[in-house]
């Protein structure tokens, strides 16, 4: 069995290994895709991260006890906890993440010890769904997670960020509100053009926070009308947190802000239902198709900007 490892800032190898024998085999991995979290974490491991550790939390496979075409959940929650008990298993105080706790997806076989087999989750990928498009189920939850937070339909929505989860923003927007005036802002040059979403109003209903930039979260909040929403969907850098916020501003306006973290099963089995019903187009978002032995020099390199999405092909 072939998978990547990390074992310090930088430092990812491809090796040979068989299955621990203390671990139960789950899924013969079909698809992982890079997230830009996996990107940071190569950089800078965070201090959370258990190394030596397999990266990546969006992978799909054949599940080993059934057979089945599945993705994975990316997180194991305890099941035990208030917010476990209301459904809300991302604010879990014990989660337990794919790619940061466990091992996840850059490798052949996923694999968990006999204690947390039972609470994986995972959901059936519908018929006509290729391995690649099932890997952009993780992503594309967590944006419909978010903007299921806004409940009334907004006239206007600006979008910072026009990298891939602005781009899936904007197209999921789209059909949830499809009056709505969306505007998309980026400061390359080159995804503001990919994006061709610049038209826009001085003040806005939602704002979409799909980039870590302080300055952006400033703007934003300057642009948010009065009774607005604004969705913190990206985190920022540590170093620029926290931001200095207008606290009567949002106070006389009663504005709205909501944090965004992750997203629940459910999520997941609509992202899947939308992309193999038709209603969410992703391949053209997906820029590159890689194998394990690509990953050390896809994650050493510098993203271009006209690239949104890899994804990891080991079937």
């Amino acid at each position: 069995m072939q998978k990547i490892v990390l074992s310090g800032p930088g430092q990812v190898k491809l090796i040979q290994t068989k299955t621990d024998s203390s671990l139960v085999p789950l899924l013969d991995i079909g698809a992982c895709g890079i997230c830009a979290t996996d990107r940071k974490g190569f950089l800078a491991p965070p201090p959370s991260m258990q190394l030596p550790l397999v990266p990546g939390h969006e992978f799909c496979g054949i599940h080993l006890p059934t057979g089945k075409r599945v993705v994975a959940w990316p997180a194991i929650s305890c099941g035990q906890c208030t917010h476990c008990h209301r459904g809300q298993t991302n604010l879990c105080a014990e989660l337990q993440l794919f790619g940061l706790h466990l091992d996840g997806g850059y490798q052949q076989q996923f694999s968990l010890p006999p204690s947390l087999v039972e609470r994986a989750v995972f959901m059936k990928i519908p018929t006509g769904l290729d391995w690649k498009q099932a890997s952009m189920a993780e992503p594309v939850a967590c944006v419909i997670h978010s903007l299921a937070m806004v409940e009334n339909p907004p006239e206007s929505i600006c979008i910072y960020g026009a990298g891939l989860m602005g781009r899936l923003a904007s197209r999921l927007a789209q059909y949830k509100w499809p009056h709505c005036l969306i505007e998309v802002l980026d400061s390359d040059p080159i995804r503001q053009e990919l994006a061709a979403k610049t038209h826009g109003r001085e003040h806005v209903d939602l704002v979409f926070m799909a980039c870590s930039s302080s300055t952006a979260v400033n703007d934003a909040l300057t642009r948010l009308s009065p009774g607005g929403h604004m969705l913190m969907f990206s985190g920022l850098a540590r170093d620029r947190n926290p931001l200095a916020i207008d606290y009567n501003r949002i106070h006389r306006r009663e504005q709205t802000l909501h944090g965004s973290y992750g997203c629940l099963p459910a999520d997941m089995t609509l992202a899947l239902d939308l992309m193999a019903g038709g209603n969410l187009m992703v391949d053209d978002l997906i820029s590159n198709v890689a194998n394990l032995e690509q990953v050390p020099d896809i994650l050493g390199n510098s993203r271009n900007p006209r690239e949104f999405k890899t994804v990891i092909i080991t079937q």
